[in-house]
């Protein structure tokens, strides 16, 4: 049998027409050649517009590249001077200035010092290391079982040069800053004023200026320290005075509340805190319940009143004081203000047969 062989179909014209099969392969060829030039112009396209396209955002299709944004700087935390850390000026119309002459006036030792004092610059002082040590302290002495009135917080003064602010608000109070031996060793302690207006032994002339330290104590344990006056004359290096007691944490003297008046006897040595700390066997050279708390300056006025004398006896003995000699003149004689101050309890009877007897 003859095999039938496939006849190739013509067309009108004579030409074989394809089949079915090579019509298929024919189109996908078609097919594979069209996708691999979409795809080359795909990725030619994405190559050319990436970067446009990101610069765009979400100005979608209009091809305008906004203009390039400046670098960005790393973002720095500015570093505060130390005149900024230690010290903040405070206006007078501030709350914080009223705060600071109710402390003040509330430690005058007389009430008429409110009309004498002019408090004219305040600046508040903060340093964190001094203040967390100063907490930390407080913290140590209610753990050791002390009594509440042992760690109440109270004030301190001192008068002190211009020059030495910024040294004390950055480092706080050392022992050895005064020649005082009153109560304790300078070298191995800090004396402050209790009273706000008792500030340095002799009297404020009118017209004075200074500056005046403000801080923080804890009275702590307090010694009760007896007059030692005689051998305070010996020396101001401290050779016979009191060393710090262990488990205290101040000096002061006993019949300080005897003081009653700026003009009394050594007014000022009589009313002086001695602070000091110890630190295992020996002992710190700054005490941590002192605090540098603020810094005024002030002007002293003149009394508009005349001063009343502290007994009602010294205000029958006429006297005048020669101030270019430091000496009073009574019943026409001239004598030293330590024997008119130590002659103010006397009767006055008394005082004018001591004064007829010894300067007859």
């Amino acid at each position: 049998m003859e095999e039938d062989k496939p006849s190739t179909a013509r067309d009108d014209g004579g030409s074989p027409k394809p089949t079915n099969e090579e019509t298929k392969t024919q189109n996908g060829e078609q097919a594979e050649e069209a996708d691999a030039q979409r795809s080359g112009f795909r990725r030619r396209h994405s190559s050319t517009s990436s970067e446009p396209t990101k610069m765009e955002g979400s100005g979608e299709g209009k091809g305008v590249t906004p203009p390039e944004e400046p670098p960005r700087k790393r973002f720095q935390i500015p570093r505060k001077t130390r005149d900024k850390k230690a010290l903040q000026p405070i206006s007078s119309d501030s709350r914080e200035f009223e705060e600071l002459l109710k402390i003040l006036h509330g430690s005058y030792l007389e009430p008429n010092s409110k009309i004498l004092f002019t408090y004219n610059t305040a600046q508040l002082i903060h340093n964190e290391f001094l203040e967390k040590e100063f907490t930390e302290k407080r913290r140590q002495l209610k753990n050791e079982g002390r009594l509440d009135k042992e760690l109440t917080e109270s004030y301190g003064f001192l008068l002190i040069d211009k020059s030495q602010v910024h040294n004390i608000c950055e480092r706080g109070l050392h022992v050895g800053h005064s020649r005082l031996t009153t109560l304790g060793k300078p070298s191995m302690g800090v004396y402050l004023s209790r009273f706000a207006d008792l500030l340095q032994p002799n009297p404020l002339e009118p017209g004075t200026t200074g500056t005046v330290f403000i801080f923080k104590v804890i009275k702590g344990k307090m010694k009760l320290v007896y007059d030692n006056f005689k051998n305070n004359q010996e020396s101001h290096l401290g050779n016979g005075t009191l060393d710090p007691a262990p488990k205290h944490e101040c000096h002061i003297l006993k019949n300080m509340n005897a003081v009653n008046s700026l003009l009394s006897y050594r007014a000022f040595e009589r009313t002086q805190y001695y602070f000091y700390e110890y630190g295992f066997d020996e002992i710190l050279k700054r005490p941590r319940h002192v605090c540098p708390y603020a810094v005024v300056t002030f002007t002293y006025k003149t009394d508009p009143t005349p001063r009343q004398s502290a007994t009602p006896m010294s205000a029958s003995v006429p006297f005048t004081f020669d101030r270019q000699n430091g000496r009073y003149l009574i019943f026409n004689v001239y004598i030293s203000k330590e024997i008119y101050h130590f002659t103010q309890n006397l009767n006055f009877c008394v005082l004018k047969y001591l004064i007829a007897f010894f300067f007859r």
